[in-house]
C-alpha cells in the first residue's frame, strides 16, 4: 500500500493559491513554508506517487510484499 503525504493536486494548488493571495506572499514562498511546517522535504507531485506505483508493479518491484510505503517526504517519523 502506498501512503502518500501532501500532493500538489489541482485542489491543493487552488487552496494554496488562495492562501498565498490572502497572506500577500508568492505561491512558492507559501509552499516552502508549508513544507517546513509539515516537516517534509517538499510538497509531492502526482508523478512521485505514479513513479512509485509503477515501480511496485514492475518486475523490479516483484519481491515487495505486504508493505506500507510512506511517500511523504519524511513527515512520518520512523523508529
Amino acid at each position: 500500500m502506498v501512503n502518500p503525504g501532501s500532493v500538489m493536486t489541482p485542489r491543493t494548488r487552488k487552496t494554496l493559491e488562495a492562501k498565498a493571495k490572502e497572506e500577500g506572499v508568492s505561491l512558492e514562498d507559501l509552499m516552502s513554508r508549508q513544507a517546513r511546517e509539515w516537516s517534509t522535504l517538499r510538497i509531492g507531485q502526482p508523478d512521485d506517487t505514479a513513479n512509485l506505483v509503477a515501480y511496485i508493479f514492475s518486475d523490479e518491484g516483484s519481491l515487495l510484499h505486504g508493505s506500507i510505503i510512506d511517500l511523504d517526504g519524511g513527515t512520518t517519523k520512523g523508529l
